[in-house]
């Protein structure tokens, strides 16, 4: 099991590396994939040591991946329709291998920490590696030349990478929460993320972000809490002196004023674009109400409003337009799971509310992303699920103080 829960800590450390390619296979996928491969080996070989996986989490992968695979060979593009499974359902099997490795508290503070130290290295590496010391794809070029603060190391995509930030947020803050680790370790891990999150500059990840910090209203007290968000806003306003990227003056203030002026918000382009894509989608919805589109069958579409809708820019219309009305009752079942959690009465109220925010938070960039296959989601759910292993079990220090 010590190999398993190992291997299991290097793929969490190639995440934050997703855009690197090791021989022209991309690092964190290969080896997640190589790691399913190997769980599937140790219970092909060891089944008669029986399997403790929860009976839950083994129909829900099974119903999604039979759903996946259904869409899938409906489409009249296999290869894109496959790349989009393989990736979909790889995510499912690493969720269930997550929760059936990681069995005690300690392990899963590690599992945190890991995820938490992996993305800082690769923001500072990101930030400063010289292209001509490594062999990276030209697609890749200019995030590593991070040529302003919006550009994201090895995650290809500000919004990727800010959403990763935000996990990472959270990351501290659950340690924290939980007194799994020492509060001025949680603390620094809470703080680097929320700094990491507004560099990104994404504004769907720093509304929650904004939404995350109510959490600490409600854990401290008001005096606690106003003089934490006075160090924050130093932090984050004093961050250019610190940071030497493009060498310029007040270039982080400047960037926070251009993105979030009413003028910007309303009639930006990416703003136009999105309220467009979501038109053609949901038309394109109403037309396959049923079974939806097949995966892989709106690459290279353009829609009526002139722009690609394989990808709507919407975690929620995504899965209607590809998944129709089955992917309206995993919608649905998705938010009474949560309505659950906040409801239930084996879970004291403080874990309730922990994973009541953790889980809005997350869900807010939902709203302008589409990140099914984006890692922080991934990791979001076996979070979740994990503490609330813990609460009932009654194994977490918090329980305990």
């Amino acid at each position: 099991m010590r190999i398993y829960l190992l291997a299991l800590f290097a793929v969490l450390a190639t995440l934050p590396f997703e855009g690197l390619t090791i021989m022209g296979l991309p690092l964190a996928r290969t080896t997640g994939l190589l790691l399913i491969l190997a769980f599937f080996l140790k219970v092909l070989f060891s089944y008669s040591d029986g399997l403790s996986i929860n009976r839950n989490h083994f129909f829900v992968l099974l119903a999604l991946t039979l759903l996946i695979l259904f869409s899938t060979l409906r489409s009249n593009n296999t290869d894109s329709a496959l790349v989009i499974a393989i990736s979909l359902i790889g995510n499912l099997l690493f969720f269930v291998i997550f929760c059936n490795l990681v069995k005690t508290t300690n392990t899963f503070s590690l599992s945190i920490l890991v995820v938490a130290l992996s993305f800082f290295l690769s923001t500072i590496i990101s930030v400063n590696i010289d292209t001509q010391v490594i062999q990276i794809s030209d697609e890749l070029s200019d995030d590593l030349r991070f040529s302003d603060l919006r550009q994201a190391g090895f995650l290809r995509n500000a919004n990727r990478y800010g959403y990763f930030a935000l996990l990472v947020f959270w990351c501290g803050t659950i340690l924290y929460a939980l007194k799994l680790t020492s509060n001025k370790l949680s603390l620094a891990i809470t703080l680097i993320g929320a700094v990491t999150v507004i560099l990104s500059m994404s504004r769907a990840v720093i509304l929650g972000l904004a939404f995350g910090l109510i959490y600490y209203i409600f854990i401290w007290n008001a005096k606690r809490a106003a003089v934490a968000l006075f160090f924050g806003c130093f932090v984050v306003l004093t961050a250019p002196i610190f940071l030497s990227v493009n060498q310029e003056e007040n270039i982080l203030t400047n960037m926070l004023i251009n993105r979030f002026q009413p003028e910007v918000l309303l009639n930006s382009g990416s703003t136009s674009a999105r309220t467009s894509i979501w038109q053609d989608t949901i038309q394109r919805i109403d037309e396959n109400p049923l079974l939806g589109v097949p995966l892989g069958s709106l690459e290279g579409v353009i829609g009526m409003s002139g722009h690609k809708t394989h990808e709507p820019h919407n975690t929620f219309l995504y899965i209607l337009q590809y998944f129709g009305i089955i992917g309206l009752i995993v919608i649905l079942g998705y938010f009474l799971w949560l309505l659950s959690i906040f409801l239930s009465a084996d879970l004291n109220k403080n874990i309730r509310l922990l994973l009541l925010i953790f889980s809005v938070s997350m869900l807010i960039p939902n709203i302008f992303h589409t990140t099914l296959t984006w890692k922080p989601t991934l990791l979001m759910f076996c979070y979740i699920v994990s503490i609330m292993k813990f609460s009932r079990n009654n194994t977490l220090p918090s329980s305990n103080s």
